[in-house]
């Protein structure tokens, strides 16, 4: 898998693969884990639990999406490429899905950072999702926290 990712990246004048949708929702949470530059164990338990129920996958492959996503962030300046991959291949219910998954992940913590709440308005934004996904998946998130 990680093979795939960086194959993505290979030089302007390559033909560039499709990155995998799941390692781009998994690029997605790590970037909400990170927006309060602090990596939680508790939001990272999160994400596993997610990247297990929404994707089946197993720990080694959990790593794997775990260490691409935090490379890929490093490396990115922009939400677009991931968003847009999204855009590619989840209809507009996996979208809000990712959306609540998102929110899971920043109330992990115990705490919203506005950092947070930023950058899932912005991911929400490039989904092309209404404003009324963006509170209600917020609140279905603490619903389900709570």
């Amino acid at each position: 898998m990680i093979n795939r990712i960086m194959e993505w990246f290979q030089s302007p004048g390559e033909t560039q693969k499709p990155l995998d949708s799941n390692v781009a929702a998994g690029v997605l949470m790590v970037e909400i884990m990170l927006a309060d530059d602090h990596w939680s164990e508790v939001e990272e338990t999160q994400v596993r639990t997610l990247l297990e129920r929404s994707f089946a996958l197993d720990t080694a492959a959990q790593d794997e999406v775990l260490d691409a996503a935090q490379q890929l962030v490093k490396e990115s300046n922009d939400l677009y490429r991931f968003t847009s991959r999204i855009n590619d291949v989840y209809d507009t219910d996996e979208k809000f899905n990712l959306l609540v998954a998102l929110w899971k992940v920043a109330f992990a913590d115990g705490e919203i950072d506005r950092y947070e709440e930023h950058m899932i308005r912005r991911i929400s934004e490039l989904l092309y999702l209404h404003h009324s996904h963006f509170i209600q998946a917020k609140h279905t998130a603490l619903k389900a926290q709570g």
